[in-house]
């Protein structure tokens, strides 16, 4: 079985790509009706990740999918996702993987 870090570059996003990605889906606005912006990981662990989702919530009116294990969400942000609607589809779940 092959486990994601396995075929995956590992680490963060650089600011260029993340920016290059988020112009080409503002580009393609009207054909995406769902948007999950984040991959195999804990969403939360990026720092832009709240300042991503106001920047795509600017343009992006469809459905944004947020699946977090909630570990890192504090009153603030959580306060700020459901004021600003940034998220319309919060998860929340545990993994646990058992050997």
């Amino acid at each position: 079985m092959e486990w994601t870090a396995d075929v995956l570059p590992q680490g963060r996003m650089s600011d260029e790509l993340l920016n290059r990605l988020l112009a080409e889906f503002k580009a393609h606005n009207a054909e995406i009706t769902s948007l999950e912006p984040y991959l195999n990981n804990e969403p939360f662990l990026d720092k832009r990740f709240l300042s991503t989702l106001r920047q795509i919530r600017t343009w992006f009116e469809g459905n944004i999918e947020v699946s977090t294990n909630a570990s890192l969400l504090t009153p603030d942000i959580s306060r700020a996702i459901v004021d600003e609607r940034l998220v319309s589809d919060f998860r929340f779940s545990r993994f646990w993987c058992i050997t």
